[in-house]
């Protein structure tokens, strides 16, 4: 069963390594086939996991995450091929490929650290299951192309920039830093009091538990975090287009990391939050 989880993650890594390599204006045969694969793989998984009485959440969240990271990639490889910019094209493959070797890299990271510093055996720690840390690569790599998404649509106050290899790397490795970050609170979320509260209050009606000090650091950040998205959003409204145009692709970039980290701590916390 872990091997059908492995097989299904390299199959979306590939399609992403593929996106940022072969990917062009008009071919669209080969994302066609790799999206029957995908059911077929995805079919299987369900199939065993279901007659062997696996995780269904576990089971859920991947196939949530995993599909939702397939259509918006095809849905960027579309809306890229209606524009037929080979600019944004270029983008899209540089930031596609930096965006999937790194995100996988953090993952290998945390997952190594935690063994290192940790003892797995029988642990219930989030980081000492493989399985889990695919589950949040391929969530962070599904939030990421959301965001290129309404870059390329130019909704939700995102707006599409021309910008060089240098930026996009370093947009994608303080990205990256973040999510190395999150790996480490990811158990901190799991058995702080404050999430089993939550969870308590929606299913049972209460809960008890004590508070830990890690606990405590890891929700707190949240309002670390806040405050950094309220201080970026009022530097971006602050900055008027028409005496610093200069400033607009730097407005966007903040934007976009911003609501980036945004997304990836949301769906790190709702990945906490059901497996617990």
């Amino acid at each position: 069963m872990d091997g059908l989880y492995t097989l299904t993650f390299i199959a979306f890594i590939v399609y992403n390594i593929l996106s940022g390599t072969l990917f062009n204006k008009d071919d669209q045969m080969w994302y066609i086939i790799y999206c029957i694969g995908l059911t077929l793989l995805i079919g299987i998984l369900s199939a065993v996991v279901y007659n062997k009485r696996g995780s269904y959440k576990k089971l859920g969240l991947f196939i949530f995450f995993i599909v939702a990271g397939t259509f918006i990639l095809t849905w960027n490889m579309v809306s890229l091929q209606n524009i037929k910019n080979d600019d944004l094209i270029e983008n899209h493959k540089i930031k596609t490929n930096w965006s999937t070797g790194l995100f996988v890299l953090a993952g290998i990271i945390a997952g190594t650290f935690n063994n290192v510093v940790s003892y797995c055996d029988g642990s219930g720690e989030i980081l000492c299951s493989a399985n889990n840390i695919m589950l949040f690569i391929i969530a962070n790599i599904a939030v990421y192309h959301l965001f290129n998404l309404l870059k390329i649509e130019n909704t939700g106050g995102f707006k599409q920039e021309k910008s060089s290899s240098e930026n996009i790397m370093l947009h994608i490795g303080i990205l990256t830093l973040w999510q190395i970050y999150l790996y480490f609170l990811a158990d901190g979320f799991r058995d702080s009091t404050m999430l089993s509260s939550l969870k308590e209050h929606i299913t049972r009606g209460g809960s008890n538990g004590q508070k830990t000090m890690y606990q405590f650091f890891s929700f707190i950040s949240i309002f670390v975090i806040l405050a950094f998205i309220v201080s970026n959003e009022v530097l971006i409204k602050n900055c008027k287009a028409d005496k610093l145009k200069g400033f607009e692709n730097t407005k966007n970039s903040i934007n976009s990391i911003t609501w980036n980290m945004v997304g990836t701590m949301a769906t790190t916390m709702m990945i906490v939050f059901i497996l617990k």
